[in-house]
């Protein structure tokens, strides 16, 4: 067929491929830590082939040649005459990411290169480290004859118009002599045979001979056509030595090789289709703006004393709601997506830095809005690589302190009523908060007696200032404080919310919130002013009026207390720069941030309000304490707030008005 970026089936290829690769990553770590289970091990060899398949099919040869490659080895494992040790498993994860490069290329509408020598060299050697040796040492000796006797060039004569000489054409006929073997001539004949009868009856079903005939014709044939034009290596190339039994390498014979089975003709239509993700994006703003008319729908029965009418916009609540559900449903996708990418990343990391991890993945069945799903991925890798780093110590001193070599980081997710719950978790050394303590101050971010009065849970949270880290020396992995920092910018702007508990000597896990949804937001409408705003719903706990609390001061702030717990009292006007105001209707929305509850005065609650969240202009973008911008149900424009970086700009590193139970003491 050949490569075509355009074709249906090249984009059906390319979306099956990834999704096998994006598996590979995961099941190859799970195959080196258990190398003899027979279903992970057959599930890798099924996704190689499938691949290669594919793309024998339209003709891209270096994705055929490595794939094919790759699969001869896990070939050797599945018949238990090759032992799948780290150097075994460390080509093939090489040969995944040369693949995930070749598809990157194939995004790009650029055809794939080849893969590096050194990785078909390696996969080659452990196929059968003799012959690799052999080969070596022949193709060198091809060269020296090759340079003393050139080969008669073909091409060249046949369209040079000169005639040859008698040299010349005795040196033809010993090409075409030693070219024109008959050995594969009725298995050519036999596969043609297969395709020109698809040509002719493309509507007859074919039978199940006939459709493994055809699988090998598109599986095999692109990488012998390769090994006959591969250039040889000038120089060996040093290899891992695998542990291969004494049993004679495999042979290509049907009986061997494992044949996809021809699918079952289906008694029922199709109940998947594939959509463009972009479709999907065109039909959730529709729906954002259908939520938007019934917000002002409902604005409207208030004016309106018809029972009819009443009755009209129930009925369009509830049908927009069912649709708005459909729609997200449409949209969600599990975070597997995302989880599958952090096995190989933690292997990875704990070999470089002498370390055992084990990654434990819990929760990947639970889905998200998919444009949630590829913005979590950058925050995770982070916070994964943190614990590997900062949490898990190494073999000995885990040992030292009676525990066992090997360190645990347990990644899960789950859902809760109308946000995601993500959590990383280590039994790694933990957090020192006099260490903490220690650094603040040293780097000039506090003096000694506010840092004293700090609690650990304000503590933890300094390693998400800018510049802060823990490391004393700076490597590729970790040491410049960024981060952290840059991960709680991410999760802030996703309207999320990130909290860290660690305990000395036990580990540390860190919580992440984040909403189902990115493009629809439940928010409480509220006046600060005479301006009308919307404050996240996911956050506010508690709401009542000021007017039925006593205000009083502790250490210098003022403060209100409510069942037992005493909150510092923050008022959004003062915050936003418009002074303070004051009004019978102020209200006291009690907020938690980032594990800490804060009580903040608002001149007046409108009501509850799904918004639809629109991007700030270019002059605010950026601009701390807001995150978006929505239309109001009377057609107006309400600014989202950001309680985080309003407080955080407001009273910047002063924590010592938080603790755990609202203020410290």
């Amino acid at each position: 067929m050949g490569f075509d970026p355009d074709s249906d089936i090249f984009q059906d290829f390319l979306q099956e491929a990834e999704e096998l690769l994006e598996s590979l990553n995961e099941q190859l770590v799970e195959l080196e830590n258990n190398p003899d289970d027979p279903e992970v091990l057959n599930s890798v060899f099924r996704a190689f082939h499938t691949i290669k398949g594919g793309a024998g099919f339209l003709e891209l040869t270096p994705i055929v040649t490595l794939c094919h490659r790759s699969e001869d080895l896990m070939g050797l494992a599945r018949e238990g005459r090759l032992e799948l040790t780290q150097s075994v498993m460390g080509p093939i994860l090489a040969a995944v990411d040369e693949l995930n490069a070749m598809f990157d290329a194939l995004h790009s509408g650029e055809e794939p290169h080849d893969a590096p020598a050194e990785i078909v060299q390696q996969l080659e050697a452990m196929i059968n480290p003799d012959a690799a040796v052999a080969a070596t040492n022949e193709a060198t000796e091809a060269e020296v004859v090759a340079e003393k006797e050139p080969l008669f060039d073909v091409e060249a004569a046949a369209q040079s118009d000169e005639e040859i000489t008698d040299d010349e054409f005795e040196a033809l006929l010993d090409q075409l002599e030693e070219g024109g073997g008959a050995g594969s001539a009725s298995t050519e004949e036999q596969e043609s045979g297969v395709i020109e009868s698809l040509q002719a009856n493309p509507d007859e079903e074919i039978t199940d001979d006939e459709f493994e005939q055809l699988l090998d014709a598109l599986g095999e044939d692109a990488p012998a056509a390769v090994e006959e034009v591969e250039p040889a290596p000038a120089a060996p190339v040093e290899t891992p030595v695998p542990v291969v039994t004494d049993a004679p390498p495999p042979k290509k014979s049907a009986s061997s090789k494992p044949r996809l089975k021809k699918p079952a003709t289906p008694q029922k239509s199709e109940t998947t289709v594939r959509v463009d993700t972009r479709r999907l994006d065109d039909v959730m703003n529709l729906v954002g703006e259908l939520v938007l008319i019934r917000n002002r729908f409902d604005n409207l029965k208030q004016t309106l004393s018809s029972e009819i009418v009443d009755r009209a916009i129930s009925d369009l609540n509830l049908l927009t709601t069912d649709i708005q559900n459909v729609v997200m449903r449409l949209r969600m996708q599990p975070v597997r997506k995302v989880f599958s990418r952090f096995p190989r990343v933690v292997r990875d990391l704990a070999r470089k830095l002498d370390r055992k991890v084990k990654l434990q993945l819990v929760g990947e069945e639970t889905e998200v809005d998919k444009n949630l799903v590829e913005e979590l991925a950058d925050p995770l890798i982070h916070l994964i690589r943190n614990a590997v780093d900062h949490g898990v110590e190494t073999p000995e001193v885990r040992m030292a302190a009676g525990k066992s070599a090997e360190g645990t980081v347990v990644l899960s997710a789950e859902q809760e009523g109308d946000h995601i719950l993500l959590t990383i978790q280590d039994d790694g050394s933990g957090m020192n908060p006099d260490v903490l303590r220690r650094l603040a101050v040293e780097r000039g971010m506090m003096d000694q007696e506010t840092a004293d009065q700090l609690p650990n849970r304000a503590l933890f949270n300094l390693i998400f200032e800018p510049g802060f880290s823990t490391k004393k020396e700076i490597s590729d992995v970790s040491g410049r404080g960024v981060g952290m920092d840059v991960v709680k910018t991410h999760i802030n702007q996703l309207n999320g919310q990130i909290e860290i508990d660690s305990e000395l000597g036990r580990g540390t896990t860190i919580s992440i919130q984040v909403p189902l949804t990115l493009a629809i937001l439940p928010t409480l409408m509220v006046y600060i002013g005479n301006q009308n705003y919307a404050i996240p719903l996911p956050g506010i706990i508690e709401l009542f009026e000021l007017s039925f609390v006593e205000v009083s001061h502790v250490g210098g702030r003022e403060t209100v207390r409510l069942r037992d717990r005493t909150y510092p009292l923050l008022y959004a006007s003062e915050m936003l720069g418009k002074g303070r105001m004051h009004s019978t209707d102020q209200r006291v929305l009690v907020v938690e941030l980032a594990g800490y509850s804060m009580a903040l005065v608002v001149d007046r609650v409108v009501g509850q309000e799904e918004v639809v969240i629109k991007p700030l202009g270019t002059l605010l973008r950026g601009m701390p304490g807001y995150s978006g911008a929505t239309i109001t149900g009377d057609g107006g424009v309400a600014l989202i707030l950001d309680v985080a970086g309003l407080v955080s700009k407001s009273i910047g590193m002063d924590y010592s008005a938080f603790s755990e139970d609202g203020l410290a003491a």
